[in-house]
């Protein structure tokens, strides 16, 4: 006769899920892989109970975003019904909805949305005892603000997450990327130097910690910090760092270190070696379908390949379309100083009133966060 198995215990199943999140805060991707199969093989043997199936699901839209398939978070978190989670769960899964929901709308680019997520998830903070869980809320609500060009709310954001993830050695790369958030807000404000110091912290950090993938960003960030900086040649150089790091190359984020070289490239007169990575970028855009960068991508192509206003005006469109106005303000501007040095100072004074345009619109986003 069988032995009938005994059950295991839903605390023990919890257990390995609040590991598999932690080592998906960590991006220990081997050992989230890991404990993901451990995790899914103990079900079947696992005392019934909805709401670890419902964490076990809201964490694994977390891990895919982390291996970048953002399809499959988006299906997950779409299949979970919110009035369930209203009215069948308790706050810390209410909680973990609500901010990883956030985290999703922040990739599709909908940051107003991410906020007003994160602000419905605020309010169950109180019941998540984890400060690195407090650190990492603090991390993405200060990256959503600073895409809106909240500065001083992203940066009151990024220092409390900064403070909390410093002391933990485990959690060294958002150290590294909290420290570059209040980098990139320092540049917004005209601190260069200030800016340029931070991201050199980071990169120290990321390099004597061997984080291949955050050295890339920090290389890409102290790369933006020179291009604002009109020091091309400088930027260049770190932009060029970036994308030989594999890690970072292979990633979404290197499609926007691409774009951001072959800019470089152009305002430098190198127009071959920006037309070359141009190609390679939009591409790669294309079939990662990175609208945003699409758009960037046509608009370059419209300003040094063709001097085409009718599809610099419709790439400029494309990305009013997704609400991103901080990058219509920045791009605007620099084609206003574009059209200035070639002496068309009607397309100058036209890009000029579209750079206020944008701004405007950024202070009209604020509006809509409840």
């Amino acid at each position: 006769m069988a032995v009938k198995m005994a059950k295991i215990d839903y605390e023990h199943v919890v257990n390995r899920l609040n590991a598999w999140y932690i080592s998906i805060k960590k991006r220990n991707i081997e050992e989230a892989i890991t404990l993901r199969k451990e995790i899914k093989n103990s079900f079947d043997d696992m005392e019934e109970n909805q709401d670890v199936l419902l964490y076990f699901s809201l964490v694994d839209s977390r891990y895919s975003m982390m291996l970048e398939e953002y399809k499959k978070t988006g299906e997950i978190l779409n299949a979970i019904e919110r009035t369930d989670i209203e009215k069948k769960t308790d706050d810390m899964i209410q909680y973990y909805f609500y901010f990883f929901s956030g985290v999703y709308a922040f990739y599709e680019k909908k940051y107003v949305k991410a906020i007003n997520f994160y602000k419905i998830a605020e309010n169950k903070l109180h019941k998540i005892p984890d400060k690195i869980e407090i650190a990492e809320f603090h991390y993405q609500l200060a990256i959503a603000f600073y895409r809106i060009d909240q500065h001083l709310l992203s940066l009151n954001h990024a220092v409390k997450a900064n403070e909390l993830f410093k002391d933990d050695t485990a959690y060294i790369e958002r150290t590294i990327t909290s420290k570059m958030v209040i980098a990139a807000i320092k540049l917004d404000l005209f601190q260069y130097e200030e800016s340029e110091r931070h991201y050199k912290e980071a990169l120290t950090m990321a390099k004597e910690n061997n984080k291949p993938f955050t050295t890339g960003l920090v290389y890409r960030n102290l790369g933006l910090n020179y291009a604002r900086r009109n020091l091309l040649s400088k930027a260049q150089e770190t932009l060029e760092q970036a994308l030989l790091i594999q890690e970072h190359h292979d990633s979404v984020i290197g499609i926007k270190t691409m774009f951001d070289l072959s800019y470089v490239l152009y305002k430098k007169g190198l127009k071959e070696e920006g037309r070359q990575l141009y190609e390679i970028g939009n591409l790669k855009a294309i079939n990662h379908n990175e609208i945003e960068h699409i758009a960037k991508f046509n608009l370059i192509h419209a300003m040094y390949e063709e001097y085409n206003l009718k599809k610099i005006t419709e790439s400029l469109e494309d990305l009013k379309k997704q609400g991103l106005w901080s990058e219509v303000a920045e791009l605007t501007l620099d084609l206003a100083i574009f059209f200035k040095k070639r002496n068309d100072f009607q397309n100058e004074a036209l890009f000029f009133e579209k750079a206020h345009e944008a701004r405007d619109n950024i202070i009209k986003i604020m509006e809509e966060i409840k």
